[in-house]
């Protein structure tokens, strides 16, 4: 459910088996978050939203579709519906972004999120 922590005991002796034995290794899970983008494609200014199961700081990050990061940045969020506004007045490197198809990520403490975006 939204908004928890899901852990798992994992039982390396039967493959697939998951116990709470208290020697059993326990390992906390990231949620895989939806991303909205918008307007997509964007020429100057974008909007990000997401869900977050916690507060704190989340960062975001545009890599082009070679792997190369083109733009990062990190805000404070907080638990539940969140927007970002990125714009050149708050990430001048904004203006500067070369038109193309890029790969939007954001992370923050246990969820992670990606979609594609296009710079026109």
């Amino acid at each position: 459910a939204q908004g928890e922590n899901w852990f798992a005991a994992v039982d390396v002796a039967t493959p697939g088996a998951i116990n709470s034995d208290e020697g059993a290794s326990v390992q906390e899970l990231t949620q895989e978050a939806s991303l909205t983008v918008f307007p997509n494609p964007f020429s100057e200014v974008v909007a990000l939203q997401f869900d977050a199961p916690t507060g704190g700081t989340a960062t975001w990050r545009l890599v082009d579709l070679s792997g190369k990061e083109a733009l990062r940045g990190s805000a404070t969020i907080h638990a539940g519906a969140n927007t970002l506004l990125l714009s050149p007045q708050n990430t001048p490197a904004l203006a500067d972004l070369p038109a193309n198809l890029y790969v939007l990520e954001v992370t923050g403490t246990h969820f992670h999120a990606r979609t594609r975006v296009v710079r026109r």
